[in-house]
């Protein structure tokens, strides 16, 4: 059981045929179905211990089968919640996407815009739908028109956080920092910690 509109909306499209009508797209799938144990096998079991997870009917329904167990739950924190909720469907869409075939990975990430973008206020979003064209589909640089050579680009991703811990297979900070400034608009400020 998922908690959810998007959970299970995601669902909806892993395992049924749904056509829908939208911002003058028609959007139709074909039915494509995949086993109950990989699509709900996050928490077989429970045992005693520390928990950060917000309930859902999955975890309502193994606290019921497990009487002997005593949970104790916090409201969620106001200002938190939105990042809470957001982190929620990025595993839930990132378990989604891990299920279906590559050729159908864009359009369920676009199907879980559309739903967004449903809500009053939230139209924006609509415009984020991912466009399927056979180029390249994520923009790593910006030249100017006769621009010669490229921007020295660092190894880490520049959308995530990364931690360098001077591993053997991490990259060297120094040409990561220095990397990372080239490209920079600005910088506000540099700290290191040992």
């Amino acid at each position: 059981m998922f908690c959810n509109l998007l959970r299970l909306e995601a669902l909806l499209f892993l395992k049924t045929s749904f056509s829908h009508k939208s911002q003058n797209h028609n959007h139709t799938c074909k039915t494509v179905t995949y086993p109950e144990s990989k699509v709900s096998a996050s928490m077989a079991d429970l045992a005693t211990g520390l928990y950060d997870r917000l309930l859902d009917e999955e975890l309502s329904g193994l606290l019921a089968d497990h009487p002997e167990l005593v949970p104790v739950f916090e409201k969620l924190d106001p200002e938190g919640t939105p990042d809470e909720l957001s982190q929620l469907i990025s595993r839930v869409l990132g378990e989604a996407l891990q299920l279906v075939p590559e050729a159908e990975q864009l359009r369920l990430t676009n199907r879980m815009t559309e739903v967004v973008g449903a809500e009053d206020g939230a139209e924006y979003t609509l415009k984020r739908r991912l466009l399927d064209e056979p180029k390249s589909q994520r923009l790593t640089e910006l030249k100017a028109d006769g621009a010669q050579g490229d921007l020295v680009r660092p190894e880490t991703p520049l959308g995530t956080s990364s931690l360098l811990t001077g591993a053997a297979d991490d990259p060297s900070l120094d040409r990561e920092l220095r990397a990372e400034l080239v490209s920079s608009d600005r910088v506000d400020i540099l700290v290191s910690f040992i």
